[in-house]
C-alpha cells in the first residue's frame, strides 16, 4: 500500500492526486484526508509531521508513504492564539521519517523538486504552448532559461539578473524567495494562453485542469468547457483532445519527472 501525504491542498494536490489515480489501482494506495474547521481545509508544511503520523499508524512493513512537497525550503510562522514564531526545517522533517520508517521497515519517498511549480516550469511544452497561444511574447526567453537550468540542477532564482528585475515588474513578490519567483512566472506565462483552463497560480488559486485532466470530462463536466467551445476548437496543447493519462505520460517524459515521480530514501 501506498500511503499520499501532500503539503499543498490545491494545484499540488490535485497533480498527484490524478497521478495516483491513473498508475495505480485505487486498492493500492490511500491518500491521507486534510483535517477540516468550519469548511477550511488546513495544509502546508506546518502540517505535514501531523499527516505523517496518520500514514505511519497505517502502514506496515512493506508499504510506502510517499511525501509531495510543495516547497522544500526552510519556512516560519507565526502561532494563531500565542503570537509564538514555530519553524518547519525540512532537512530535520526528513531525518525524522527516514527513522521512522527504517524502524518499521516501511519505504520512504518524496519529491526532488525545489517546489511544484518546476514541474511546469520545466515541461518543455508549456514554452512550446506559449509561443503558440499567448497574448503577448514577453518571457519566452526568461522561460528558457529557468526550464534549461531546472533540468541542469542550476539555480535560475538570481535577484540581480535581469531576469530577476523582470519577473518582479510581473508581481511584486516576485524577488521574495525562490518559490516566488517560480510561481510568479508561471501563472503570468499560463494565464496568456488563450485557449483553455491552463493557467496554473497560488495567487488565483487555480487548478492544473487542461494541462492533466482528461479533456472529455472536462468538456462534459467544466462550466466554463461546456458552454464555450470556441476554448476546446482552438486549442494548441499537443495533448489536446487526450486522457488525463496521455496528458500525464507527457509531463513526466518532458519535464523534470523525466528521472520518475519521486526520490527513495530508504
Amino acid at each position: 500500500m501506498i500511503y499520499v501525504v501532500t503539503e499543498d491542498q490545491n494545484s499540488a494536490r490535485k497533480f498527484w492526486l490524478e497521478v495516483m489515480r491513473n498508475y495505480w489501482k485505487a486498492s493500492e494506495y490511500e491518500v491521507i484526508s486534510l483535517e477540516e474547521t468550519a469548511g477550511v481545509r488546513h495544509a502546508g508544511n506546518f502540517m505535514l509531521s501531523r499527516y505523517f503520523d496518520d500514514a505511519f499508524r497505517k502502514a506496515s512493513k512493506g508499504d510506502m508513504i510517499f511525501v509531495a512537497f510543495d516547497n522544500i525550503g526552510k519556512s516560519t510562522r507565526e502561532e494563531v492564539g500565542t503570537g509564538r514564531i514555530v519553524g518547519f526545517d525540512s532537512e530535520y522533517f526528513l531525518t525524522n521519517c527516514i527513522k521512522k520508517c527504517r524502524l518499521k521497515e516501511i519505504s520512504f519517498c518524496t519529491t526532488y523538486y525545489y517546489c511544484f511549480e518546476e514541474i511546469f516550469l520545466s515541461y518543455s511544452e508549456l514554452l512550446e504552448l506559449y509561443k503558440a497561444d499567448c497574448k503577448s511574447d514577453d518571457i519566452s526567453d526568461i522561460l528558457a532559461y529557468v526550464a534549461n537550468c531546472i533540468l541542469n540542477g542550476d539555480n535560475y532564482f538570481d535577484r540581480e539578473h535581469e531576469y530577476g528585475k523582470r519577473v518582479s515588474n510581473l508581481r511584486k513578490d516576485a524577488l521574495q524567495n525562490r518559490e516566488h519567483f517560480a510561481d510568479a512566472l508561471l501563472y503570468h506565462a499560463s494565464v496568456q494562453i488563450r485557449h483553455g483552463l491552463f493557467t496554473i497560480g497560488k495567487q488565483a488559486d487555480k487548478f492544473v485542469k487542461c494541462w492533466i485532466m482528461d479533456c472529455d470530462w472536462l468538456c462534459k463536466n467544466d462550466k466554463v468547457l461546456k458552454n464555450n467551445s470556441y476554448m476546446c476548437a482552438h486549442c494548441k496543447y499537443s495533448e489536446k483532445r487526450q486522457s488525463s493519462l496521455s496528458k500525464l505520460q507527457s509531463v513526466k517524459s518532458r519535464s523534470l519527472l523525466k528521472n520518475g515521480f519521486w526520490i527513495e530514501w530508504c
